[in-house]
């Protein structure tokens, strides 16, 4: 009976289990007919809808027949709309009179209406028009600024002519005024620009007296330097007409001349030096004089070829491009701004001409690097390592951000190669000279971006582990200890580089395990960090309110402090770990900055502005009038200022009222009042709490700080974009951010709480960034004081009512009185 038993059972299961199988065939071939189905009604949506047939009621239950129904026919619609709009716009008049987005939105709003009263249908059909009129739009908007530029370089060019035949030439002031107007027909386009001034002057070029007083407006005005090909083409075309007789005098005056450049070359390139552009220009001119009197030819100049002139100037304008960035000649204090302009490389331009351009602004500056400009070689050169004095004026100015900006924060080959043998070396004095230099830029803003520029990782950890050292010693006993001690250099290293610390070795307590002491050190320096800082409000557990990096600083400070006790106790001694602590958190207190972080907290993290901002003389930077600091705490007028707290208490909150949707609300329904093609509209109610706003490290302009909201979403405005403020008064309104870039700018500086600036960022967009303030200036607070004086002076001296004497003595009881 078992046997028969076990027999049925698997015999049903076997059963099941194929009626499973089978059911789940089906399902699947069931799913596969759908698909077809679905697929077939999509097509005959399709289909229906270019045959221009109704939608089919019987299939319309069916979302794969509506669906594709409905986007063709939205599709369709706007498609058409678009082609009525491209056949409108070309007709509009191209000068401007007419703004084709103010035209196409009309044309849409007559044509759209109330739409088809189907939500699907009217969404797609609204969304595709409006993509298809943003490029109408913008291709009419090119026509325009096209023909616009048309008319304006006509009539430059017309007032070149008129002004050089009536005045007879023309002036420096008319050249450069000229130029710049074709810069602006050009957008900025330097090289279109050059060749309209170029074909403009050259038309209007009648006589040898235009062409002097062009040539030499040129020159004056710096345009022959910078594009000298451009000259050459308007010299010759200037001087074709003068071909005079040779004479045993001009004989004279070309063997006079050609000797006298190949002197002046000759000592400019003994020194190190390019010949200066400017002088080269006054032997070319000098040169057309001669040739223009006697016919010579400018074959009788081997020098004056326009190769040897475009590469005198190329590289004259290499040295320069660095020393015009920093002489502030450049549209910016930055080198890889500068070498765009003047058409070079930054590597290539660093390399080839740091060192002489440097020497001509040390020679400039002698108040500044007078060691400098004593040490420096036969030839003018400076020597950044001549003794300890010229290192640390090397080192400041590597240091300083004009610098810093203006040499791409890098030095060339050269260079680098005197501060890595002189760090690098078994010689005690080299080495203390190139840490001297190199402790200068660390002490600096920019440092780390500096000093990889100066040395490579080998140096760089060298110079970390003497800096170590020298922070519990002084510079000169550092480096004896690191060149001597090999070893002690490798660990220090190895800690710098991995952040490990092996604490139970330094504490001279191998039982204690690592984990127990690392626990032990962070609850005892956080607790002081937060007593040092004073922000227990905004400020929680160490190892969450701290950057890596500042962390990573506290241990090693702390390692340093108990290895130079190490070398002081006597044996058996163990190093004091508390006052270790004690010194890594006021050197990590001084090194690191508050930053307001998401969660309403904060954190440390690492100072970019190399102590400054710290105090009232100090600040960062001043935009718009505002002068902004790096959040740490400081006096003022003998009053403490917390410009954290100013931003975490007023500042952001004030944000928070001038804008009163930036963190959030319900959208707006669609309003063709405020509809706009390049615009979207923002949020119809309040919401978000002030304190959910945050900042970002600076990352744009020295000092400022991008402001964020939760998700990481920065503040931010497009040119054209409707956004709610509240004015002072309370009131609330929609206005539309002006679609000029200097007009926008104006509008939201002036509508942002103060501490908030919009900078331009790429695509025209504005972002919004927050700089440290002082909620009263020294000066104001100096100034009441004053005030106060002068009112307590002022009681002092008026005059008093004469004094009245009681008529009867005043007896003890009353004096009780008198004294309560």
């Amino acid at each position: 009976m078992s046997a028969i038993g076990e027999a049925l059972s698997g015999f049903f299961g076997t059963a099941a289990k194929t009626a499973e199988q089978v059911a789940e065939i089906e399902h699947r071939e069931d799913l596969v007919e759908i698909d077809r189905q679905n697929e077939a009604r999509k097509q005959q949506g399709l289909a229906d809808q270019a045959m221009g047939r109704e939608r089919d009621p019987g299939l319309s239950k069916y979302q794969a027949y509506k669906g594709a129904y409905d986007v063709a026919v939205a599709d369709s619609t706007a498609n058409r709309l678009a082609q009525d709009l491209a056949v409108k716009l070309r007709d509009l008049p191209n000068d401007g009179t007419v703004d084709p987005k103010a035209a196409a939105t009309e044309f849409l709003k007559g044509e759209i209406g109330p739409g088809t009263g189907d939500a699907a249908i009217d969404g797609r059909m609204v969304w595709a028009a409006k993509r298809h009129a943003d490029l109408l739009v913008a291709q009419k908007r090119e026509v325009i600024a096209q023909t616009a530029e048309a008319n304006i370089a006509e009539t430059i060019t017309n007032d070149v002519t008129g002004k050089m035949l009536n005045q007879r030439g023309v002036t420096t002031g008319q050249v450069e005024a000229w130029h710049g107007q074709f810069v602006s027909v050009t957008k900025g386009n330097v090289a279109a620009a050059d060749k309209m001034f170029e074909a403009a002057l050259g038309d209007a070029i009648q006589n040898d007296g235009h062409a002097m007083s062009t040539l030499a407006a040129m020159r004056e005005s710096g345009y022959a330097q910078r594009n000298p090909d451009s000259y050459l083409r308007l010299s010759e075309r200037a001087f074709h007409q003068t071909n005079r007789i040779k004479s045993f005098k001009a004989a004279e005056e070309v063997q006079t001349l050609n000797g006298q450049f190949n002197a002046t070359a000759a000592e400019y390139h003994n020194a190190g030096l390019v010949l200066p552009r400017m002088v080269f220009l006054e032997f070319l001119n000098r040169a057309k004089v001669i040739d223009s009197n006697h016919g010579v030819g400018q074959s009788a100049f081997p020098w004056m070829t326009p190769a040897a002139f475009r590469e005198n100037v190329k590289k004259e304008v290499e040295v320069n491009t660095i020393l015009n960035t920093l002489n502030g000649v450049h549209a910016t204090g930055d080198l890889r701004q500068s070498v765009n302009e003047a058409g070079t490389e930054v590597g290539k331009e660093v390399n080839k001409h740091y060192v002489p351009a440097v020497a001509q602004w040390i020679q400039q500056n002698p108040s500044r690097f007078p060691n400098l400009n004593r040490t420096k070689t036969s030839v003018g050169l400076p020597q950044p390592l001549a003794d300890v004095e010229s290192a640390r004026e090397y080192g400041r100015m590597l240091a300083s951000p004009k610098e810093q900006s203006a040499f791409a924060y890098s030095v060339d080959d050269t260079t680098k190669g005197i501060i890595a043998t002189g760090l690098m070396g078994s010689d005690v004095n080299e080495a203390i000279k190139a840490v001297t230099l190199l402790n200068e830029v660390a002490n600096g803003p920019n440092a780390d971006l500096m000093l990889a520029g100066l040395v490579g990782d080998k140096e760089q950890a060298r110079f970390d582990v003497i800096r170590r050292m020298a922070s519990t010693r002084d510079i000169e006993t550092a480096v004896r200890a690191t060149v001597a001690d090999k070893d002690l250099e490798k660990e220090m290293a190895n800690e710098q580089d991995s952040g490990t610390i092996k604490f139970s070795r330094l504490l001279r307590d191998p039982e204690r395990k690592q984990t127990e002491i690392e626990n032990d050190i962070q609850s005892r320096a956080g607790e002081r960090l937060k007593e040092r800082i004073g922000r227990d409000d905004w400020f929680g557990e160490l190892n969450v309110n701290i950057s890596g990096s500042a962390l990573k600083a506290l241990n090693l400070s702390i390692a340093d402090h108990l290895r130079e006790q190490a070398r002081t106790l006597r044996g058996g001694t163990k190093p004091d770990l508390n006052a270790a602590i004690d010194f890594a958190v006021k050197k990590t207190a001084q090194t690191f900055v508050p930053l307001p972080v998401q969660g309403n907290t904060m954190a440390l993290v690492k100072d970019p502005y190399g102590g400054r901002g710290r105090s009232p003389d100090r600040e960062i930077a001043t935009y718009n009038g505002v002068k902004v600091y790096s959040g740490a705490r400081m006096t003022v007028g003998g009053r403490e200022e917390d410009p954290l707290e100013t931003f975490m208490k007023v500042d952001r909150k004030a944000l928070h009222e001038a804008l009163p949707r930036f963190l959030g609300g319900e959208r707006a329904p669609l309003n063709w009042e405020r509809f706009t093609l390049l615009g979207t509209l923002g949020s119809d109610t309040e919401a978000g709490s002030a304190e959910s706003i945050y900042l970002l490290p600076p990352d744009a302009k020295s000092g400022l700080h991008p402001v964020m909201k939760p998700g990481g979403e920065p503040l931010m405005f497009q040119p054209g974009q409707y956004v709610t403020f509240r004015d002072p008064t309370g009131k609330v309104e929609n206005v539309m951010v002006p679609k000029d870039r200097k007009e926008a700018s104006i509008f939201l500086t002036q509508r942002l709480p103060k501490g908030f600036f919009p900078l331009e960022g790429a695509g025209g967009v504005f972002r919004v960034q927050y700089g440290y303030r002082l909620r009263e200036s020294s000066e104001s607070i100096i100034q009441d004081l004053v005030n106060q004086r002068e009112d307590a002076r002022a009681r002092i001296e008026s005059p008093t009512r004469p004094v009245q004497f009681e008529p009867t003595p005043i007896r003890r009881p009353r004096w009780k009185a008198l004294e309560k």
